[in-house]
């Protein structure tokens, strides 16, 4: 193959750019032969072979409009992608949306308490979650949330509290704007409670990061099921989903078994909800976290399953997995009935086409 000037191949990469998804061959690589002239060929080749100008020459028909090389108003969604998350499937190539849990804590009736989720990355939340059995602990008459702190940084207004259930999971409006957290320093909050209850708890957010994680050029989304699995009370076990195909995954949904089908309120004795009952340990690709919850020595981080149900369109970049490298839960019933662990991915697939 020629070699070529960088000037040169990005020439070629910004006129590919401004082509139609049919006409473009790092879209669709039957193009170079129908739409591009044989002298270009193999300049173009040498586009679509080079990772970074092929994600300059993609970046414009695959998006924006046919022909136009336009690319979407997306600054918003970029920012702050949980606001509206159905608006668009694109992404930030140095930005990954990922969750830190909150450390396990038991919380007293009446009695004030601190909770705290460490992240391991530099993080940024914008949004919070705390645990369905959490949250029926109490009424929001006497459960409270107040004191939000990234490190010693105040996020309230005032000194107030907000009920607990402003965090429930299928609460659309929860929107954060907390600043950025530094490794290994602490996104905390004072919690008090009615009665007597365990605080699990999770925020999701922004972290530095490849979040295309080497995506082809051209993909589709699929849907990769998770295997219903009954889970014990009070055990923890390892559930394995493993894609046919190379799949990198944006988006779970955990179902809840019976009628109380998204429900934010469960009584841990009376029956098998799924996800409202279920806390997560950490998800694996190979021996990857994919959790930004530094671990700690005496407490265990656990992210409530009810942070995928169904109300929330949550997005989330899984690192790839294939049939080698499956994704790996570990998943744990605090309570004392057996429940299921069952629902879907939604992830990115190489498009043939």
């Amino acid at each position: 193959m020629p070699s070529f000037t960088p000037a040169q191949m990005l020439t070629a990469a910004n006129k590919l750019k401004a082509l139609p998804v049919h006409q473009n061959p790092v879209l669709t690589p039957s193009a170079l032969q129908t739409h591009i002239p044989a002298q270009a060929q193999p300049i173009v080749s040498a586009v679509m072979a080079n990772p970074t100008y092929a994600r300059i020459a993609a970046s414009g028909s695959s998006a924006g409009s046919p022909g136009t090389g336009s690319t979407p108003n997306t600054t918003n969604l970029s920012q702050h992608p949980e606001l509206n998350p159905k608006n668009s499937r694109t992404r930030q190539a140095n930005v990954r949306h990922q969750i830190v849990a909150f450390g396990q804590t038991n919380l007293s009736s009446g009695v004030t308490a601190q909770v705290s989720a460490i992240p391991y990355q530099t993080f940024k939340a914008t949004r919070c979650v705390i645990s369905p059995m959490t949250i029926s602990g109490g009424t929001d008459k006497a459960s409270a949330v107040s004191n939000w702190q990234v490190g010693t940084a105040p996020q309230f207004a005032n000194l107030n509290s907000e009920p607990i259930s402003m965090f429930a999971a299928s609460n659309n409006a929860a929107f954060l704007d907390f600043n950025e957290c530094a490794p290994s320093l602490s996104i905390s909050a004072s919690v008090q409670v009615a009665a007597s209850i365990t605080f699990w708890g999770a925020l999701v957010g922004e972290a530095p990061g490849a979040a295309q994680q080497d995506r082809p050029m051209r993909t589709k989304v699929s849907r990769l099921p998770i295997t219903s699995t009954s889970i014990a009370a009070a055990s923890t076990i390892t559930v394995t989903i493993t894609p046919t195909v190379d799949f990198w995954g944006r988006k779970i949904v955990l179902a809840d078994a019976g009628t109380n089908q998204w429900g934010d309120t469960f009584n841990i004795t009376a029956g098998a909800n799924g996800a409202s009952g279920l806390l997560l340990q950490e998800i694996y690709v190979a021996n990857v976290p994919q959790f930004l919850s530094a671990p700690t020595a005496n407490v265990t981080a656990y992210v409530p399953c009810a942070l995928f149900n169904g109300l929330y369109d949550l997005w989330l970049d899984l690192d790839r997995a294939s049939v080698a490298v499956p994704y790996t839960f570990q998943v744990y019933n605090p309570g004392t009935v057996t429940l299921l662990f069952a629902g879907v991915i939604e992830g990115d697939i190489y498009d043939k086409g």
